[in-house]
């Protein structure tokens, strides 16, 4: 329990209190101040020590307070002391009043339920989100799905269409995709397109073809072995000069001479052969002519056999596959060129040699070589090559028709795929997936949360029936309740009807009903809980003082008149702090809070606002004896401002007060006095005649008394002038009403008297 605040420094309007010559708190504890006086701010500190935590608009406040144990408790400091206060930071913290699109009143409450709602709506609005985003991104997946889905149908179909190819799909380009890897190869081009697509469409083979075999004779040797035998001379021959002259004669006398041998007569003109002639010629066609002979025929052989002979028919362009038709012609051509040349050559040679053959003793010239005999050796190596690329394709005509089937298939799909561009939807579709997986997976964790919001929610609600019954006490009557509508929400009935255009004085009862709530909540026995109560009146609502009253008196203190003595008064709570504005609900809470023991029960305070030309200040005074004593708010400013009168002081404190006590005396006077609610404006003229001491009073109780609305100094009326207003006022009224003043200050004696 408190036993006192030491100081308070920073604070707003307590910008530096010392309490030391402040009397103890005691159990209970009631305390006045008027509006901006500090009264709340003083809550405020209260609050601070409850949250162990500063307060945001006082980053450099201080305070310390001392227990009844001596211990001190400073602000940043962690206390021991369990507070619990009731202010409109409370009210702020635990309410929310919500009207949406109509005056309907939602309330929610409770400053751990304000945080759950706030979260739930943030949790309720993200969800949302989620399944839009979700919903979305599924969407435009799909819809990239489906084009490239229809994309696959359409090239399925034509493959099947263009390969013939019986009930081909999509399913069967599987495969073929898995192939590519991260990027679509490049279609064939239009000349590998055209001899896969022959391939694929041949019905039928082509039969093998022969290679070439034949070896290529260096010409330059040949041509020297002609020039070598065609040189040789007859040295041992009788030469017959006429035969030589006339080769024809000489061949034909050469084979006449064979066929009569061993014959004496002439078989063309049966004359009888002359021996001597037979000699001569026998002479002239010696074994060595002979031999020569021979030897030229086999040359002649040989340069003969060397000739390059192709069968042309055998290669022409229709026996080789469509595909090979491109390179056919100029192989051909090639290889005809350079075996016509290597032919030629070789012909001359064998020419040459007939001639030496028909006149061996002439000179013969032997042609020279012009010809590369390589150049026929690689055309035959190229239409070889040809050959063996017809025989290849020709012996895997089945294989190579499949594989020029499977290469126009990715030729199709590749060409399909590149216009709709399979790799950018894919990855666009995976990306979308894992926005769908990732907005699923968070919404699966909110969804959690949300329920578990809504189930904290759906558990406060139970404490609308401790905070109905609170109702009734506060209000008297069954008028407002809390009933939880279809959106699991508290919802404010007034007499069963939805409650609209709630009073501040309503939501003040509510609140202040929903704090009492929390202190049950708690714990039933709350009787070691600090608790500061401050303003649970509203300062436009004052119907309900007596209800409020006994609400507070019911829940902290109770009497038990068959206990034994020191034992009857008890405090339900460790301490108990009620401030207010309000006088008459003061006197109402002071009644049962003196009511106790003398000593250690209760104590009155009042918070006391002086401005000075440089700063506001306050400080928390003990209860004058007089405030506690008038339970009337109109004979206690009479009283002031009768004491004022009849000995003025220099106080600072007085003097600041004196503009707001002739002001609201005067309210309260001509409440009764004109049975209206008003401003003094209207009835200052008729109470004081002269309308330049009316215009005086009105002016000095309007601008001194609007001060303590200020947050900054303001002027402190001069003594003199306060003195001589209050003497108009009071004159004014003894004029008017002698018999009504007089009882006044009869009630004021009697209390100034000692």
């Amino acid at each position: 329990m408190f036993r006192k605040i030491n100081k308070i420094k920073n604070f707003g309007v307590y910008a530096d209190f010392n309490g030391a010559d402040l009397p103890d708190f005691q159990k209970f504890n009631l305390i006045f101040g008027w509006n901006y006086s500090g009264k709340t701010t003083l809550s405020r500190i209260f609050r601070c020590v409850e949250l162990d935590e500063r307060h945001k608009d006082y980053a450099d406040g201080s305070y310390t307070f001392v227990d009844h144990a001596g211990a001190e408790h400073t602000v940043g400091q962690t206390s021991s002391a369990k507070v619990r206060v009731f202010n409109d930071d409370f009210k702020l913290a635990n309410f929310r009043w919500e009207t949406g699109n109509s005056v309907q009143p939602i309330l929610l409450l409770g400053e751990e339920n304000i945080e759950v709602r706030d979260r739930l709506k943030k949790s309720e609005v993200r969800s949302a989100e989620l399944v839009d985003k979700a919903t979305k991104a599924a969407e435009s997946a799909d819809a990239l799905t489906n084009k490239l889905n229809r994309a696959e149908t359409e090239c399925g179909n034509q493959i099947a269409r263009e390969l013939r190819i019986a009930r081909f799909n999509k399913t069967r380009l599987r495969p073929v995709f898995a192939s590519w890897g991260a990027e679509i190869p490049a279609p064939l081009s239009d000349e590998e397109f055209a001899v896969e697509r022959e391939r694929a469409n041949s019905s039928e083979g082509r039969e093998e073809l022969r290679k070439i075999k034949f070896r290529v004779s260096s010409l330059d040797t040949t041509q020297q072995e002609v020039s070598k035998c065609l040189s040789k001379n007859l040295t041992e021959v009788v030469v017959v000069e006429s035969l030589v002259a006339q080769p024809e004669v000489s061949e034909w006398v050469e084979r006449g001479l064979g066929l009569h041998k061993g014959l004496e007569h002439c078989q063309f003109c049966l004359s009888s052969l002359n021996h001597e002639r037979i000699s001569e010629l026998q002479a002239h066609f010696s074994d060595s002519y002979s031999l020569y002979k021979e030897e030229l025929l086999d040359l002649q052989k040989s340069v003969k056999g060397q000739l390059c002979e192709i069968d042309g028919a055998h290669y022409v362009k229709s026996a080789f596959f469509p595909e090979l038709h491109e390179n056919w012609a100029e192989i051909v051509q090639t290889l005809k060129s350079k075996k016509d040349a290597y032919n030629n050559f070789l012909g001359a040679l064998h020419a040459a040699i007939e001639e030496k053959i028909s006149n061996p003793f002439r000179n013969v010239e032997v042609p020279d070589n012009v010809f590369d005999e390589a150049e026929l050796d690689l055309a035959i190596n190229k239409l070889n090559e040809l050959v063996e690329r017809h025989n290849d394709r020709s012996q895997n005509f089945e294989k190579l028709k499949t594989e020029a089937v499977e290469k126009l298939l990715h030729h199709y799909a590749c060409d399909a795929m590149r216009k709709v561009d399979r790799v950018a939807i894919l990855s666009s579709v995976d990306a979308l997936r894992d926005e769908e997986a990732q907005a699923k997976k968070e919404l699966k964790e909110l969804t959690a949360n949300i329920e578990a919001d809504r189930a904290q929610l759906s558990k406060a609600h139970k404490g609308a029936e401790k905070l109905n019954e609170l109702l009734v006490s506060y209000f008297g009557k069954r008028d407002l309740q809390i009933e939880v509508n279809k959106s699991d929400e508290f919802e404010i009935v007034r007499r069963g009807k939805v409650a609209k255009n709630l009073s501040e004085g309503e939501k003040t009862a509510i609140s202040f009903c929903y704090f009492i709530v929390t202190l049950y909540r708690e714990a039933d026995d709350f009787s070691n809980l600090v608790v500061y109560i401050d303003d649970p009146i509203s300062s436009l609502d004052s119907n309900h003082l007596l209800h409020v009253n006994s609400l507070i008196k019911s829940t902290f203190y109770s009497f038990d008149e068959h206990a034994a003595k020191g034992q009857k008064h008890n405090v339900l709570v460790e301490q108990l702090f009620v401030s207010t504005h309000n006088y008459e609900f003061f006197h109402l809470v002071w009644e049962w809070m003196s009511g106790g023991p003398k000593t250690g029960f209760s104590s009155a305070y009042y918070i006391q606002r002086q401005d000075t030309d440089d700063r506001v200040s306050s400080s928390i005074v003990e209860c004058p004896k007089a405030f506690t004593q008038f339970r009337s708010e109109y004979l206690f400013m009479f009283m002031c401002l009768h004491n004022f009168l009849q000995k003025p002081e220099d106080d600072i404190v007085v003097l600041f007060n004196i503009g707001n006590m002739c002001r609201r005396f005067l309210e309260r006077y001509f409440v009764f006095k004109y049975v209206s609610i008003s401003k003094i404006d209207q009835h200052v003229g008729q109470l004081i005649e002269d309308k330049v001491e009316a215009e005086r009073v009105r002016k000095f109780s309007h601008f001194y008394s609007h001060s303590i609305k200020r947050s900054t100094a303001a002027p402190v009326p001069d003594k003199n002038e306060a003195v001589s207003v209050i003497h108009i006022i009071m004159s004014s009224i003894e004029k008017q009403d002698k018999v009504h003043f007089d009882a006044l200050v009869e009630a004021v004696n009697s209390i100034n008297e000692p």
